[in-house]
């Protein structure tokens, strides 16, 4: 008699001794050849298990992810996509083949041939990976701009038989990326001295300060990045700007002031002074930025003017077209009795004034 046993996925075989020899050989060929059969069965069922076991994992995080999931068989040019490419670069099922000629298609021609060629590199060396930017038609006919990577699988021959990667939309980021340069370019070509703070750190370090503020105040870069912003120094006169300046940095508020700031050296100079918060996309002040103009010429000229209005017995009147204001020297109180505050600082105060035979006349000739 032959008994077959399994212990632990270990096949062996009991012989019971009796019969003949014959007999004894052809039934241990048979249990040998049933053992053998039924552990290849059970190691191809497991085998079966862990392939759908990998499928199921790869599936899963293709779900997960925002990139655009590929897999490419690379012998049979079949291209499969995962759900997040067609609502990615909104596109039907249908409409793209599911080989590699669908994707092709979708490439922009200025960029195809590069692509080939990359791909082609990647397959001819050792390289176990490929990655490449370029354009791909969404399913409105605009082109994203793709950063798009991919792991190459060799076989024994070390022949590529498989890929498999991601394809990221980086759109926004490429125009973000623009932008910034441009903006740069723009802030670091420009007179007034821009200056910006880290809201986020107790000391409000300064970390950028374009050619204009460096030229400006004298302080170079080394003197003001990563230092408290609020090392500059004011005139003593300007207490009243410089209390509202660190009131604004306080409250991360807007602030617009006019003081007499010193630069390095001590010199002064009059600072048009003009400082807004930045927020982050939860509406979070994460740094501060301020515009300085030096405006001392102006500030010159107004003082020669006021100096001039003093000087003359002439009623001195100056006239803001833009914002519709005027101004009147003190002469005028005095030449015509009136106390000051007793008319408005605008046009239609002093045509109120005229008398009403002329008023037609001197308006016309105004206007």
């Amino acid at each position: 008699m032959i008994l077959i046993s399994q212990r632990r996925r270990e096949f062996g075989v009991r012989i019971a001794l009796g019969g003949r020899p014959a007999d004894l050989r052809r039934g241990l060929l048979r249990a040998f050849v049933l053992s053998h059969r039924r552990q290849a069965r059970l190691l191809h069922g497991m085998q079966e298990q862990t392939a759908r076991l990998e499928q199921t994992r790869f599936q899963l995080v293709a779900r997960a992810t925002s990139d655009a999931v590929w897999d490419w068989d690379i012998v049979t040019g079949e291209l499969w996509w995962s759900d997040s490419f067609y609502s990615l670069f909104g596109h039907a099922r249908d409409d793209i083949p599911q080989r590699v000629e669908g994707w092709d298609a979708l490439v922009h021609r200025d960029d195809r041939d590069r692509v080939h060629a990359g791909i082609a590199v990647a397959l001819a060396s050792a390289a176990d990976e490929w990655e490449d930017t370029y354009r791909f038609r969404r399913g409105d006919g605009s082109y994203a701009e793709v950063l798009d990577r991919g792991f190459l699988l060799r076989d024994a021959n070390g022949r590529v038989v498989r890929a498999a990667g991601g394809m990221l939309d980086v759109t926004r980021q490429k125009r973000d990326e623009a932008d910034l340069r441009l903006l740069r370019r723009a802030v670091e070509a420009t007179d007034s001295g821009i200056l910006i703070v880290d809201m986020r750190s107790a000391d409000m370090p300064a970390v950028y300060a374009n050619d204009g503020f460096q030229e400006m105040t004298g302080y170079d870069a080394a003197d003001i990045i990563g230092h408290d912003c609020r090392f500059m120094r004011s005139d003593p006169r300007d207490a009243e700007q410089r209390t509202a300046i660190g009131d604004a940095l306080r409250d991360r508020a807007e602030l617009r002031v006019l003081l007499r700031s010193l630069r390095k050296d001590g010199s002064s100079f009059w600072n048009d002074f003009y400082m807004a918060p930045v927020r982050d996309d939860d509406g979070l002040v994460t740094h501060m930025v301020s515009v300085c103009n030096d405006v001392s010429e102006r500030e010159r000229n107004e003082e020669r003017f006021q100096l001039i209005a003093r000087a003359t017995s002439d009623a001195v009147w100056d006239w803001d077209f833009i914002n519709g204001t005027t101004w009147r020297s003190d002469n005028v109180y005095a030449l015509f009795g009136y106390g000051p505050g007793e008319f408005g600082p605008n046009l239609k105060a002093w045509e109120e004034l005229l008398h009403p035979d002329d008023r037609v006349r001197v308006m016309d000739s105004v206007t």
